[in-house]
């Protein structure tokens, strides 16, 4: 009520350390001042509990301006994945978590619904970790993920020509170390 703003006085090192406890901070420090609105964009670590309207979260991914590494997103349609994943797969330099619950859905219901989203090459990406609820995934059929260390996978699908095993080849994923299934 007309009293002095002394949050947004602190420096950015602060504000990003209280934004990253924060649960999707761009949405959440959108109504804040001036100063707040792109200080998510900052942020090394996201946090999305659930990802919002497909082109919106893309765009919000291209314009943050550091690398990131961590970002964790729990999606409700799989099928928006391929709208923005290729964006944070330019953005990620660490863990991509990307998790699909839908307890109504069996394995059998989401294989009669067709189709797959391509998952691209993360080649800044240390750990990738999918959790699809038995969505399908289709490989990317190049592509290097120079970095990968680790992957997870659980309730993925896999379609079309590149299976599991050519995308986790040495050629591939030169430096994986734990693979996940």
């Amino acid at each position: 009520g007309g009293g002095v703003d002394r949050i947004s006085s602190l420096p950015d090192d602060l504000l990003h350390a209280i934004l990253i406890r924060l649960r999707d901070p761009a949405a959440r420090t959108s109504v804040l001042s001036r100063r707040w609105r792109r200080v998510w964009a900052l942020l090394p670590e996201l946090c999305i509990p659930v990802a919002p309207e497909p082109h919106r979260f893309r765009d919000a991914l291209d314009a943050h301006e550091v690398p990131l590494r961590d970002l964790l997103v729990v999606v409700e349609a799989a099928e928006s994945l391929a709208v923005w994943l290729p964006a944070a797969a330019r953005r990620v330099s660490g863990d991509l978590t990307l998790l699909n619950f839908d307890p109504e859905k069996n394995a059998e219901e989401v294989a009669a619904q067709g189709g797959a989203f391509e998952f691209p090459c993360c080649d800044k990406a240390t750990s990738i970790s999918l959790t699809l609820g038995f969505h399908s995934l289709a490989m990317p059929t190049a592509g290097v993920f120079a970095r990968l260390t680790g992957i997870y996978l659980s309730r993925v699908r896999f379609h079309g020509p590149c299976a599991l095993g050519d995308a986790v080849s040495s050629p591939r994923c030169p430096g994986l170390q734990n693979l996940t299934v």
